[in-house]
């Protein structure tokens, strides 16, 4: 059995196992779990469901904005400025409730 690398922006180190970690929400880091090797690893990954959630693909940019289970929204990288959307966004409220 191979040990898995655990990544983050910050880091990376190879797991010797048994090893158990606690990794922390978005926003702190970002972790990646992979096998460089051609043997297999085994690695167990549990995650809480807690809604609203924002994840980001730290390669792409991509951001996800996860509302309930199997709902959300995709926003790629190189959208434009937050404060413009949201200008956009209240803009777009206000044409609806005035129809």
């Amino acid at each position: 059995m191979a040990d898995p690398d655990l990544q983050s922006p910050h880091w990376d180190v190879e797991l010797d196992a048994p090893f158990k970690l606690r990794a922390l929400r978005a926003g702190a880091h970002a972790d990646r779990v992979s096998n460089a090797s051609n043997e297999p690893a085994r690695v167990l990954l549990v995650s809480t469901t807690n809604f609203p959630e924002i994840a980001e693909h730290v390669d792409t940019g991509t951001v996800l904005a996860m509302t309930a289970a199997g709902a959300g929204h995709v926003f790629p990288a190189g959208n434009r400025p937050v404060m413009e959307m949201l200008v956009v966004a209240v803009e777009a409220a206000s044409e609806g409730a005035g129809s």
